[in-house]
This record gives structure tokens, C-alpha cells and sequence, in this order.
């Protein structure tokens, strides 16, 4: 009955100190993983530390307009937050669009093919309400897929609006000041 009680008592007590023991090393341990291991991404941060550090910014290297930021690709009027945001929506659009092109396609395809088939069996009255049917359905298609096409032309109109002015104010900053007159 001892040897019962005396051995989960045994492997609890081991386990617990274990666990301790564990719990001490992990303070000591950085967070970015086991004692003396760090992450990859960790380690190449670490080594560009000394040479950012040493870098000497003089006054050549200053931009009057700011810190740049990385990727940024200042002084190119290229795509401004929201052009990327309105080129995204007009993806969105066109992706919109073409789901419902695909879909109404299907569809009137297989009215088609019902149409098709109520030809074969000289069904004139079936084959006039599946063409009128087709002809309503094209219509609400050409309706709902229009006021999608005139979204995306707006959104590109948009676009094209703000790339010109952009386009403008580099030119602009760009151009050399004319100079003053000089005074008699």
C-alpha cells in the first residue's frame, strides 16, 4: 500500500520541481525563444543595430522635406494612398462585374438550352415565354451591371483627376523659380 502512495507521490514532486525549475530559466531566457537562441529576423535586427548606429548624417544628407518613409519613393507623383485605395475598389468593381456576368451567362444558357429543346417539340407557346423571359432578364442584367460600369468609370475618372493635379504640383516644384528683376 506505501509502495501505492509513495511512487505518484515520488513523479508529482519530481514533475513540480521540474516545472520550478523551468519557470527559472525562462525568466532569465529572452522572448525569443530557449536560453540563447533568438529568431532569425531577431538575430539580423541585432547585427544592423552597430551599423545604423555608426551611420554620420551631415548636413548634405539632410532633406528639407522630412524623414522619408522606407519604400516610400519620395519626389515620384506615382500612386498616393487613396489612388491605391481607389485602384483596389475598382479591382473590387471589376471582379463584381465579372461574377455577375459568369453567373448570368450560366443562366441564360440554360434557358437557352430549355428553349432549345421546346423547339424540338414544336412547343411555340414554351419557347415564346422563355424568350421573353430572356429578353426581361437581359434587360434587369443590362440595368444592374450599367450602374456597376458607371462606378468604375467614375472611379477611373477620379483617378485620372488626381494623377494630373499630382502630376501638376511635381511639375511645379520641379520647374526653376523665374528670376526677380533686377533693380534699376
Amino acid at each position: 500500500m506505501k509502495r501505492l502512495i509513495s511512487v505518484p507521490a515520488l513523479l508529482l514532486t519530481v514533475a513540480l520541481a521540474a516545472g520550478i525549475l523551468m519557470a527559472k530559466e525562462t525568466k532569465k531566457d529572452p522572448l525569443g525563444g530557449p536560453k540563447g537562441d533568438k529568431t532569425p529576423p531577431q538575430r539580423s535586427i541585432d547585427a544592423a543595430k552597430p551599423a545604423r548606429d555608426a551611420r554620420i548624417i551631415g548636413p548634405d544628407m539632410l532633406d528639407p522635406r522630412g524623414p522619408v518613409r522606407p519604400g516610400a519613393g519620395r519626389g515620384m507623383p506615382h500612386m498616393s494612398r487613396p489612388m491605391m485605395m481607389q485602384q483596389r475598389r475598382i479591382k473590387g468593381l471589376e471582379a463584381q462585374l465579372d461574377r455577375k456576368k459568369r453567373a448570368f451567362m450560366q443562366y441564360s444558357g440554360e434557358l437557352k438550352a430549355i428553349r432549345k429543346l421546346a423547339l424540338k417539340e414544336d412547343a411555340k407557346k414554351t419557347v415564346e415565354y422563355i424568350n421573353k423571359l430572356i429578353a426581361r432578364k437581359e434587360k434587369a442584367f443590362e440595368m444592374s451591371t450599367k450602374d456597376t460600369a458607371d462606378r468604375i468609370k467614375e472611379a477611373r475618372a477620379q483617378i485620372e483627376k488626381q494623377a494630373k493635379t499630382k502630376a501638376e504640383r511635381y511639375r511645379k516644384m520641379r520647374d526653376p523659380r523665374p528670376t526677380p528683376p533686377k533693380p534699376k
